[in-house]
């Protein structure tokens, strides 16, 4: 699943559900880059899209690089992949494809 197709059906789920929220993607001079950023007031939903079953330690680092950069910010991350089941982890959410609806702002 090509990220720029889960970032639209994304866009398309969070218009249909009525939800004013901005969508931009970041990177940086030295290439750090964040997929999805889902803005909504001062709450902002950053989203890493992998097409892996392994969630790899610079995947988890990607999704917290703006933390520090933007501190006034309530932050929430997400890793969509594919793996079957969703998982809570204590700084993150791994959220599987099949739930790439659940993502907003």
């Amino acid at each position: 699943f090509p990220s720029h197709d889960s970032n639209a059906f994304i866009m398309k789920h969070n218009k249909g559900m009525g939800k004013q929220v901005e969508y931009n993607f970041w990177r940086d001079s030295n290439r750090n880059e964040i997929d999805l950023l889902v803005t909504e007031g001062m709450n902002l939903h950053c989203v890493e899209i992998k097409a892996s079953l392994t969630v790899r330690p610079e995947h988890i680092r990607a999704l917290h690089y703006l933390d520090k950069l933007i501190p006034d910010h309530q932050m929430r991350h997400t890793l969509v992949n594919f793996f079957d089941e969703t998982q809570q982890r204590s700084n993150e959410t791994i959220l599987s494809w099949k739930k790439v609806g659940e993502v907003s702002g």
